[in-house]
This record gives structure tokens, C-alpha cells and sequence, in this order.
């Protein structure tokens, strides 16, 4: 009996190899199988886009298309500072605008290797309309403009009193651009 009961476990355990076999290694050979195909598929398929004139030629129309449309928004540093022209450009903007009151105040240039800027502040005072279409104008100039610090309120934004009158007073702080100067400029000659 004691080969009958040898024969009983050894099939028993033939039996459990098997079923492991059938439900555990087998349908991961399968998904091994398929993944194996899959990347075979998407390896042939960047092999074939790579070597592919269509595809070329529509990348390089989009590298095209996206070079003029950041040159488009790109704002030149201009040569000179060109002060007396910065000043007659903003004086019209904010005469064509109607504003009740305007100023505009200038500090010292300061340079760096890349470029100079002068700070400069525009503070004015009108409609919303006028005051908006103002501020739009002049961030929209031909030069590089970085604005530092905009600020848009009323006469009563302390005293919490409700204005209707649609009279804003708006405080415009940026740096103006220019190429930076070069440190000959003293007129010393070697």
C-alpha cells in the first residue's frame, strides 16, 4: 500500500504543477507575448516616422510657423535710450486720453552687461475707460517694457466710501530698455 499511497501523492503533486502551470505561468507567457509584440509594433512605427519625408516636412513647417509667431511678440531692446522720444511717445498716450491729472517721474539709468533701464513711474487719474486705454497703450510700446508694480484704485479705497464717479487713479512703475552702454564712453581714447 505504501506504493499506492506514493503513486496517489505523486500525481497529486503532477496535478498541482499542472494547475499552476495552466492558471498562473500560462496567461503570463500570454502577456509577455503581447507585450513583446506591442513594442516590436511601436519600434517599427518610430523607425518608420523617422524616416518619414512627410513627417519632416510637417515639423519643419511647424518649427517655422512657431519661429514668426515668437518674433512677432518679441519687443526689440532699442540701440539709444532715446529719453526725449520715450517722453514725447507717453505725453501723446496720455494727452490722446483725456486724463485729469498726469505725471511722469524718472530715476537714474543703471546698467549691466545685457541691457540698461531707466525706472520710471506714470501716475495718472481719470475715467476707467481713459485710465485702461492708457495703461494698455503704453505697455503695448515699441521697446521692452517690464512693469514692476501696477496699482488701481480710487480717491476712497482708505475711508471704505462707495465712489461712483468712475474716477481711478492708477500708479504704473516699470523699467524701460535699451542697449546697455558701452563704459568708453567718456571719450578716453588709448
Amino acid at each position: 500500500m505504501s506504493r499506492h499511497l506514493t503513486l496517489w501523492f505523486g500525481g497529486g503533486w503532477l496535478l498541482l504543477i499542472g494547475a499552476t502551470a495552466l492558471l498562473v505561468v500560462l496567461p503570463a507567457w500570454r502577456r509577455s507575448t503581447q507585450l513583446r509584440s506591442e513594442i516590436t509594433s511601436l519600434h517599427q512605427e518610430v523607425v518608420a516616422s523617422q524616416d518619414d519625408p512627410d513627417l519632416l516636412e510637417d515639423l519643419s513647417e511647424r518649427l517655422d510657423s512657431l519661429r514668426d509667431f515668437g518674433e512677432g511678440r518679441m519687443t526689440p531692446i532699442p540701440e539709444e535710450s532715446n529719453i526725449a522720444g520715450l517722453m514725447h511717445a507717453l505725453t501723446t498716450i496720455l494727452n490722446d486720453k483725456n486724463l485729469l491729472e498726469r505725471e511722469i517721474k524718472m530715476g537714474a539709468a543703471t546698467d549691466s552687461k545685457r541691457a540698461s533701464s531707466i525706472p520710471m513711474t506714470v501716475m495718472i487719474k481719470g475715467e476707467f475707460m481713459s485710465v485702461f486705454g492708457a495703461l494698455a497703450e503704453i505697455e503695448s510700446m515699441d521697446r521692452l517694457i517690464r512693469v514692476r508694480r501696477l496699482r488701481v484704485g480710487n480717491d476712497n479705497d482708505r475711508a471704505r466710501d462707495l465712489d461712483r464717479s468712475g474716477v481711478v487713479e492708477a500708479t504704473l512703475t516699470m523699467d524701460v530698455f535699451f542697449a546697455p552702454r558701452d563704459s568708453d564712453e567718456d571719450g578716453e581714447k588709448s
